[in-house]
């Protein structure tokens, strides 16, 4: 089996996680929206394995019970796949206007399915039946009426009725990655000629003269120290908030983040006042070396965002 809308459901899942994790990151602040959208995702595509599975059912005719269940339940599937579709546009905060032929299903799954013995609709109060002698698993006929006595007569196609709200639902989840897709790129086009990398275009002087300071003890750039380490942390912070401006996630980024942090501290103090540390001479070479590591990966990050950014 295809399931075309899982297809469609699983295009939005990669956006999120992959093309644009900011946007995920943004959803995911209000907890009760993102977990409503999860839920979404999910029933839209159960609904389609479990119509999928309908049309292929190929129950005995006799078993009247059956029929029953395999209808009723066929028509609450769509119902249930049309609610994760309009809370999915609630979950991603795109707005959304209900097809008039999904409105069709939806008020015939009423008439049968939801409230058939009382059935108020329009201002007209109205009373349903299934015609016996005519139900299938596959279709059946409808009989309403009203409380003035006027009688009409449906016949209803549940694999129709499927097929038609396949397709509209199709369509819809395309306009919803396409609304993601330029979401996402009106977004990127604020940072035009905004390279993140520009922020580490300060980095490697003081990088030179720390390990010149590491490696020689009588070094002239001993007591410049804990300015250099001072200049990569102004690079360091100016990455942190290049990443808040375009609303990029952070915490990824964590671990280097307090390791960078603890090694540029302890190489400061070192050359600041050694009491003030544990880290020993010999040490400090590592230190150097991993906190050039740190700045190397981020650059590497930043790198890539600016790809990404300019990829179009």
């Amino acid at each position: 089996m295809q399931y075309p809308i899982d297809k469609k459901i699983n295009k939005i899942r990669e956006f999120l996680n992959f093309t644009s994790p900011r946007k995920k990151q943004a959803l995911m602040q209000d907890s009760a929206m993102w977990y409503m959208l999860c839920s979404s995702m999910d029933i839209i595509e159960d609904m389609e394995i479990a119509l999928e599975s309908y049309l292929a059912e190929d129950a005995d005719g006799s078993d009247l019970g059956k029929k029953y269940l395999l209808v009723f339940g066929a028509l609450q599937t769509l119902y249930v796949q049309q609610d994760g579709v309009r809370h999915l546009h609630d979950g991603l905060d795109i707005p959304y206007t209900m097809d008039p032929l999904i409105k069709d299903i939806r008020e015939i799954r009423n008439d049968v399915a939801g409230h058939p013995t009382n059935r108020c609709n329009h201002n007209k109060t109205a009373f349903n039946f299934i015609t016996r002698i005519h139900l299938g698993i596959h279709e059946f006929q409808l009989t309403t009426i009203d409380e003035y006595g006027n009688t009409k007569y449906m016949e209803i196609n549940i694999p129709d009725l499927i097929a038609t709200q396949q397709s509209v639902f199709l369509d819809v989840l395309e306009n919803v990655i396409k609304h993601l897709k330029e979401e996402e790129m009106n977004h990127r086009k604020k940072f035009t000629g905004k390279k993140l990398d520009n922020a580490f275009s300060d980095v490697t002087y003081p990088f030179e003269k720390i390990f010149d300071a590491v490696l020689n003890e009588n070094s002239a750039h001993a007591t410049l120290v804990g300015s250099y380490v001072d200049r990569i942390l102004g690079c360091y912070l100016a990455f942190r908030d290049g990443l808040k401006e375009r609303g990029e996630p952070d915490d990824n980024n964590s671990y280097e983040y307090e390791h960078l942090e603890y090694t540029l501290k302890h190489i400061k103090d070192y050359f600041d006042n050694v009491q003030k540390t544990h880290v020993q001479g010999k040490d400090l070479y590592v230190f150097a070396c991993f906190a050039r590591q740190i700045i190397d990966e981020l650059r590497e990050t930043a790198r890539f965002i600016d790809e990404k950014y300019n990829s179009g």
